[in-house]
Order: structure tokens, then C-alpha cells, then sequence
């Protein structure tokens, strides 16, 4: 569980990273990075296939974020994420949406664009209060707080790695 503040990078002049959070996991690699202000669900990982099914080109593996904004966020705006906004001239793919409150949304996405979640919220009109990832593929954060971890077990590599990718031709 990647705690907000913490960044996704090796490099100590960006802030506290994820591996002076995790000393012992200094070893593998970032698999989707979380921003500084996100918190919740990160991957580390030495295997190539796991890290390319979840952030290769044509990766399908869904990632889940809950989602408080400052202002009250309305169906139209949920049903318009679903449907896909426009980011540097592209369409996002479809998502999933869903009210967990007047203030709060839980998105579900396959692609993984730079700040996509925030830059969606922000096409919205919608101020981020808080983001959490909570699930990537059948991997979700259950039991974990801020700055715990644990292995993944054997299902949930082969989950990941079995997850179908698009073809693009």
C-alpha cells in the first residue's frame, strides 16, 4: 500500500520514495506508477510478463480507484467518464462508474494514461480531495494499510499474466 507522498521512483531528489518506504524490495521495478498525491494498490515486480500485461501498449488489466472530489459529482459527469473524454486529442477507452457517495466515485479502467483518473476528474470540472487505487487485475489492497505489503501469491501472478491483450494491427 504505497502511502500518499510517497513516489513511484528510485530517484531520492523527487521526494520519499517507494523504495526507501520498502528497503528490501529495492530490487524490482515500479509496475504503474501512483503520483505523489495518490495513495493505495502498487505493484513491484521482476517479472517481464506481469509488468507488461498490466502497462504494456496493449494491456487490458483493470485497474480500480476510489475517488472523493471537493464538489458534488453529478450522473451525467459519471456517465460521461464511462463513455470516454478526451485526453491529448484520444478518446479513453470506456470505463465503469459507479456513486459511492455525493462526493465520491469508484472508477474502473483498463489503460493507464499519464494521470489518468485526475485528468479525467479535471475534464469533469471535478477537484481531486482524495485517490486511492484499490484494485489492479484480482489484486486488490484488502488488508493492507498505508506503507504494508505483502507477495502476491501464485493465483494472483497467473491472473495477471493470463489477462488477454488487444491486438492492434
Amino acid at each position: 500500500y504505497n502511502p500518499r507522498g510517497v513516489v513511484c521512483s528510485k530517484n531520492p531528489a523527487e521526494g520519499k520514495t517507494i523504495f526507501q518506504a520498502f528497503p528490501d524490495l529495492v530490487d524490482l521495478n515500479v509496475v504503474g506508477r501512483l503520483d505523489k498525491e495518490s495513495e493505495g494498490l502498487l505493484l513491484l515486480s521482476n517479472d517481464g510478463v506481469v509488468t507488461a500485461a498490466v502497462t504494456g501498449k496493449n494491456h487490458l488489466v483493470e485497474k480500480e480507484y476510489k475517488v472523493t472530489a471537493r464538489e458534488p459529482v453529478s450522473s451525467g459527469q459519471l456517465k460521461k467518464m464511462e463513455s470516454g473524454v478526451a485526453l491529448d486529442g484520444r478518446k479513453t477507452l470506456p470505463a465503469r462508474a459507479k456513486r459511492l457517495g455525493p462526493n465520491s466515485f469508484s472508477l474502473i479502467i483498463s489503460e493507464g494514461r499519464h494521470h489518468q483518473v485526475r485528468r479525467m476528474a479535471d475534464f469533469m470540472r471535478l477537484t481531486i480531495h482524495r485517490l486511492i487505487r484499490v484494485r489492479i487485475g484480482s489484486v486488490t489492497l484488502a488488508g493492507l494499510t498505508p506503507g504494508k505489503s505483502r507477495a502476491l501469491d501464485r493465483e494472483e501472478v497467473a491472473a495477471l499474466k493470463s489477462v488477454k491483450t488487444s491486438c492492434v494491427g
